[in-house]
C-alpha cells in the first residue's frame, strides 16, 4: 500500500468523535487556539481531524480489499430432477496486480440430489455442469485463489424440483389399450391350432 492509500484508509475507517460524556459542565465544541482557554471540549472534524483512529477497522478494510471476489451465475436455479445445468464462475476477479490461479467447485449440501461433472479443481475450471437426480436443495460453492495465495469463497443454492410423473403410452385404465406381445402370440398359436384341427 502506498502512504497515500494508508492515510485514506485510516481516515475512512476512523470512528466519530464523542459528543457527550465531558466532565466539564457545558463543554462546547473545540475551536482553533485563541486566548480563551479550552479546559475540555468536543472535537470536530474541522478542528481535530477525521475522527478517532480505529486500527481494527482499518486492518479489516485492507484485508477485505485484498481478497479476490467471487460471483457465480447459473443457467437455471430451479431445474427439474434429471436435468443438467451450467454453473459459471467467470465473474470472479483478483485484486489489482494479481491473477486467479485456481478454481475449486464443491457440493457442500444436498449431494444426494446432484453431482458435479467435468473439471472441478483446476486453474481454468471456470465453469462446471451440475447433473440433478432427485428433488431437493443443492448448495454448490466456488473457491478461488489468486497469485498471492489469497482466497475467497461464495455459494449458490439450486432448488431441484421433482420430475412430473410419467404416464404410460395408451393412456390409463380405459378398459381397451394395447395388447401385450405374449397375449398376441398365444392368440396366434390358438388360431393355428384350430386351422389344423379343421383340416384333419
Amino acid at each position: 500500500l502506498t502512504p497515500a492509500r494508508i492515510r485514506s484508509i485510516l481516515k475512512d475507517t476512523a470512528r466519530s468523535f464523542p459528543t457527550s460524556g465531558a466532565q466539564t459542565d457545558g463543554a462546547v465544541a473545540c475551536h482553533a487556539p485563541t486566548s480563551t482557554q479550552q479546559v475540555e471540549c468536543y472535537c470536530t472534524t474541522s478542528t481535530c481531524g477525521a475522527g478517532m483512529l480505529d486500527a481494527g477497522a482499518a486492518l479489516a478494510s485492507v484485508v477485505a480489499s485484498a481478497l479476490p471476489t467471487v460471483q457465480i451465475s447459473a443457467s437455471n436455479l430451479a431445474p427439474t430432477a434429471g436435468a443438467s445445468i451450467t454453473l459459471d464462475g467467470s465473474g470472479a476477479s483478483a485484486p489489482a496486480g494479481r491473477s486467479l490461479v485456481r478454481y475449486h467447485w464443491a457440493i457442500t449440501s444436498g449431494g444426494a440430489s446432484a453431482q458435479l461433472l467435468g473439471v472441478t479443481d483446476a486453474a481454468d475450471a471456470r465453469s462446471v455442469s451440475l447433473a440433478t437426480s432427485t428433488a431437493g436443495a443443492v448448495v454448490v460453492s466456488l473457491s478461488v485463489t489468486d497469485s498471492s495465495g489469497a482466497s475467497q469463497t461464495a455459494s449458490v443454492t439450486v432448488n431441484v424440483a421433482a420430475a412430473p410423473p410419467v404416464t404410460p403410452a395408451g393412456g390409463g385404465n380405459s378398459g381397451g389399450g394395447a395388447l401385450g406381445a405374449g397375449w398376441l402370440l398365444g392368440l396366434a398359436a390358438a388360431v393355428l391350432a384350430l386351422r389344423r384341427t379343421g383340416r384333419t
